[in-house]
């Protein structure tokens, strides 16, 4: 008989959970989610909240190999909102980025994630609002004008573009028949029909 991973109980021949812990968790996660997520908006430490989010944890039986991939998606959905609304400042980025390392994430884990790039980019715009600029120091490949300076780059970036051209093929063009001096008379052709094709340019 199968041992529920979510109570440790017994739950049946053919069932590896009861479906009332799978919802428990279900809901567990949600409210662990929105609580990181609150953390954020509020721009609250994670001290603030770790007694809640150990008391969600425990009481849903939310299993271990959940609750850091939880923590993350939350972390990420709530930074990227916050960081489109309103330029982030150097203290805002910090208190949000000990948030997901206090949890036990790691930088790895995180600068793959929307939030984490919404958030270095909404901080870049700050720190050009208020004239704090950390200059760019990689190879820079485009001619800056005078005053201007490099906030940030990518390496190994390839820019392209599509066009579109267009053409007509299978037409006659018809033909001219002389009825008297200097006057013709053209019989109508056929334009064809339209081709488009597109290129990619680098």
């Amino acid at each position: 008989m199968a041992i529920c991973k979510y109570c440790g109980e017994k739950a049946g021949w053919f069932s590896e959970a009861h479906e009332s812990c799978i919802q428990k968790a279900a809901q567990g996660i949600e409210a662990l989610k929105q609580c990181v997520a609150d953390a954020i908006v509020q721009g609250k430490q994670y001290p603030d909240i770790k007694a809640q989010l150990d008391t969600l944890v425990a009481d849903s039986n939310i299993p271990q190999d959940q609750v850091l991939p939880a923590i993350k998606d939350a972390w990420s959905q709530a930074a990227k909102n916050r960081s489109v609304a309103q330029p982030i400042s150097d203290p805002e980025f910090s208190a949000m980025s000990d948030i997901y390392r206090s949890a036990g994430l790691t930088l790895d884990e995180m600068r793959q994630t929307p939030g984490w790039c919404a958030m270095v980019f909404s901080f870049l715009i700050w720190t050009v609002l208020h004239d704090q600029i950390d200059p760019y120091h990689g190879h820079v490949q485009f001619n800056l004008q005078h005053g201007e300076i490099p906030v940030f780059g990518m390496a190994n970036v390839l820019l392209s573009e599509e066009r579109t051209t267009s053409s007509y093929v299978g037409g006659y063009s018809g033909a001219s028949i002389r009825i008297a001096n200097g006057v013709y008379y053209h019989l109508g052709g056929v334009r064809g029909h339209r081709v488009q094709s597109i290129t990619e340019t680098s």
